[in-house]
């Protein structure tokens, strides 16, 4: 036998490999939900997120606020006003704590995110006191 025959007959051994192991779906990516899902599960009406350092919030209208940032490191959870529309249309959430008040501005302008590309229609703001963070989210 020659080195080619050799090889195709590796080649076809391994795709027999692959065609039986590699053709069934793991469980675990059956029942993956993406968070924009699950957060519209849950009940919530908007979901945002941004990078830099990596944050998302998620806001239950009038009821609550869960603001995630630094790679999950610092998480603020907190009652939520209704929000404030100004002439413009931005919409303003507030969530007034002991500690800081905290304010997401809406704007019905798309936004691209920078790390990944994906469009978002809709520009959301986050400030707490000094600090802000931009990124895009979208009505669930």
């Amino acid at each position: 036998m020659t080195r080619f025959t050799f090889l195709a007959i590796g080649i076809v051994i391994l795709l027999g490999v692959l065609a039986v192991t590699g053709c069934t779906t793991p469980k675990a990516t059956e029942d993956y939900q993406s968070p924009w899902e699950k957060a519209k599960e849950a009940g919530v009406d908007l979901r945002a997120i941004g990078q830099e350092p990596g944050w998302y919030v998620e806001i239950k209208n009038g009821e609550q606020i869960h603001f995630v940032t630094d790679y999950g490191e610092t998480q603020i959870t907190a009652v939520v006003s209704e929000p404030e529309v100004d002439a413009k249309g931005v919409r303003t959430f507030r969530a007034l704590t002991q500690a800081f008040d905290l304010m997401v501005l809406v704007e019905d302008k798309p936004h691209q995110d920078i790390m990944s590309g994906e469009e978002f229609p809709l520009t959301v703001t986050i400030k707490i006191g000094e600090q802000e963070y931009r990124g895009g989210g979208r009505n669930l």
